[in-house]
Parts: structure tokens; sequence; C-alpha cells
């Protein structure tokens, strides 16, 4: 209810009271945002993270299934030739 209301009830609100009512709301709003703000922020680094870990098994993926390795040296097609060292 708004003052004027509850003046025509018959309630009568200090003006001090109604400010210091004023200051309280606008400070939770602004507390309230600021958290709103802060976990928005969480938010966007947890989705960097999730991307650079994407990319990262990604490019690991790749190096573990390239061909041509220590294993590969010695292979023609799919035999295996004598290797002298």
């Amino acid at each position: 209810m708004c003052g004027r209301c509850l003046t025509k009830q018959g309630v009568h609100i200090d003006k001090d009271f109604l400010q210091e009512a004023n200051a309280r709301r606008r400070s939770e709003a602004a507390e309230i945002r600021q958290s709103t703000i802060l976990t928005l922020k969480i938010l966007e680094q947890a989705n960097v993270f999730v991307k650079e870990e994407k990319r990262n098994n990604r490019e690991r993926r790749r190096r573990r299934n390239t061909r041509g390795g220590m294993a590969d040296r010695g292979k023609i097609g799919k035999q295996r030739k004598c290797v002298v060292m």
C-alpha cells in the first residue's frame, strides 16, 4: 500500500520511516542486481572453461588418433618390413 492509502485508512506514517523503508528497499535491490551480475559472470567463466575443455579434449583425440608415430615407422601399407638400425 502507498502512503496515501494508509492515511485514508487512518494510519499515519512518519516521513523518516518512509525514507528509511525506501532506502532499505533500494539497497536490497542493489544487492540483488550485484549478485545477479556476479552469477552471470560466474556462468560466463564456466562456459569459457567448458569450451576450453572441449577444445583440449578434441586436440587430445586428434593427437591420439594420428598415424605416423614410432610404432608406424617400419610399416609399408599394413605390412611390417625389416628396419636396420
